[in-house]
């Protein structure tokens, strides 16, 4: 019997507690709200500095054109950077060719991470502050030109009004 009686006990003491709510006056939910607008923003805009800070960084490691050695090119874009690193070796031309992007928000880079970029685009690098990813370009046949030959190509009148501009 004593046990019987702990038990309801119990449960009508869990059953009370549970029956408790907390009543806050308006000004007190305005405030929570108020104190959970502000946390979003202060993460929001750290997010944005480390961004900024990311890009900043990685566009300085992508260093400069460097005469018969590389090719640094900032293509037109509409809606992210992108820039085209050339590499060439002495005797073969063109080596290597990559394509670096850094998108303006976490969704785009995220689809860009896991989707990939066509078919002649292999992913070989990538970083989350910077929201940069750098594709290595399948080289053709056609692509087998010297320094010279696509220095000329950026630095055409046509080119330039595309909106291309070698990095010197």
């Amino acid at each position: 019997m004593k046990k019987i009686i702990a038990i309801i006990a119990v449960f009508a003491a869990l059953l009370s507690l549970s029956a408790c709510k907390v009543n806050m006056t308006a000004e007190e939910k305005q405030a929570k709200e108020q104190a959970e607008i502000s946390k979003n923003a202060a993460a929001s805009i750290k997010a944005e500095k480390d961004f900024s800070e990311g890009y900043d960084k990685e566009v300085d490691k992508l260093g400069k054109t460097e005469k018969g050695k590389r090719l640094v090119v900032k293509e037109p874009s509409a809606y992210y950077a992108k820039y085209l690193v050339l590499e060439f070796g002495k005797k073969e031309g063109l080596k290597n060719k990559l394509s670096y992007r850094f998108f303006p928000d976490a969704e785009s880079y995220d689809i860009a991470v896991e989707g990939g970029d066509g078919i002649r685009r292999k992913l070989v690098e990538k970083d989350d502050k910077a929201r940069m990813v750098v594709f290595e370009i399948e080289l053709s046949d056609t692509d087998k030109a010297d320094f010279d030959f696509y220095y000329e190509l950026y630095a055409s009148e046509a080119s330039v009004e595309a909106g291309y501009e070698i990095v010197k």
